[in-house]
Order: C-alpha cells, then sequence, then structure tokens
C-alpha cells in the first residue's frame, strides 16, 4: 500500500469522504486534514482582511473565510469521528467540537437573522449570559484537552468495532494479532 503525502489526505477528505462519518482514520490522515484546514483557513484570512480594508464592506458579510468554514466544517467534523472511531470511541466529541468551533459563522447567522433590536432589548440578561459564559468555556476547554489527547494516541491494532485497521487492513481478526503485543 503506498503511503499518502498529507496534501492527498486533505483532498481525500474533502472530496471522496466529505460526508463519510463512519470507518476509521489514521492520524497521518487526522493531521494532514487538520495542517491544510488550517492553511486554507489562514490564506481566506488574509483574502478577508483585504477585502474589508481596501472594499470597506461591513464585517456582518459573508467573506471567504465564512465560505471556508461552510467548505472545512463537514469533513473535518468526519475526519475527527473517524480519528475517535480508530481509537475505539465514539464521534460524539468531535461532533460537539465541530459545531462548537462554527461559533463565529453560528452568530453571524443568527445576527443577520434576528434583528439588531432583540440583542438591545435582551441586555437585562447580561449577567446571567456572563455565567453561563464562564461555565461553557470550561467545558469546551475540558473537552479539548480530551479531544488532543485522544487525536495524538495510535488507533486500535487490528479491527474494532469501527471497521478494519487503516494501517494494517490486512490484520482483520484477533487471530492476526497474536504475537503483535
Amino acid at each position: 500500500m503506498k503511503q499518502k503525502n498529507l496534501a492527498e489526505y486533505f483532498w481525500e477528505c474533502i472530496t471522496a469522504k466529505y460526508f463519510q462519518f463512519s470507518g476509521r482514520a489514521s492520524r497521518s490522515e487526522f493531521w494532514g486534514y487538520t495542517l491544510f484546514s488550517i492553511i486554507t483557513s489562514f490564506v481566506l484570512g488574509l483574502i478577508d482582511d483585504v477585502i474589508i480594508d481596501t472594499m470597506s464592506y461591513d464585517y456582518y458579510l459573508f467573506g471567504a473565510t465564512d465560505i471556508g468554514t461552510i467548505i472545512l466544517t463537514i469533513p473535518g467534523i468526519a475526519v475527527g469521528v473517524r480519528r475517535f472511531h480508530d481509537r475505539d470511541k465514539s464521534g460524539w466529541v468531535p461532533t460537539t467540537m465541530g459545531i462548537i468551533g462554527s461559533y463565529g459563522l453560528i452568530f453571524k447567522l443568527v445576527s443577520i437573522i434576528v434583528p439588531s433590536e432583540f440583542w438591545l432589548e435582551a441586555n437585562y440578561m447580561y449577567n446571567a449570559s456572563r455565567i453561563w459564559s464562564g461555565f461553557v468555556l470550561v467545558v469546551i476547554i475540558g473537552m479539548a484537552i480530551y479531544y488532543l489527547a485522544q487525536v495524538v494516541q495510535a488507533g486500535t491494532l487490528g479491527r474494532n468495532q469501527y471497521g478494519t485497521d487503516p494501517l494494517n487492513p490486512e490484520l482483520d481478526n484477533e487471530i492476526d494479532l497474536i504475537g503483535e503485543e
């Protein structure tokens, strides 16, 4: 089996595996997608900065970064879920983290849909929202630490409940693993 480079893993995640939440992803596939997502987001952010600075667009308009977020969120969640599956874990944490990671876009959509008068009248909720925000921040930090701890570790050797080992597909059952540990 030919080893892919990180760019090939990224391209495969945004094309062939865009909606693939089942199966397993190796660390190389996950980190290849992650690296090129960060690079893509950085470049799109630079494009937005140039457009906003030169054209004087309102910040609430959709820009290149927002379009990139829309395009990259689903395959990012999918590769995270597959990476957790490789560790023989459920995919709920990557799904939750992906949704939370899109908060800027979600907030922008809500602020476009809900009139600004609502936000001005809802000022009485300020203290309650500060307490809630602090709690949510602690939960997000905890989830992020758990997420990172899971994605850096090696996957389960051989088949697990989510499929065959992406690095050793020939190790399909427990008999093949005798002497491997």
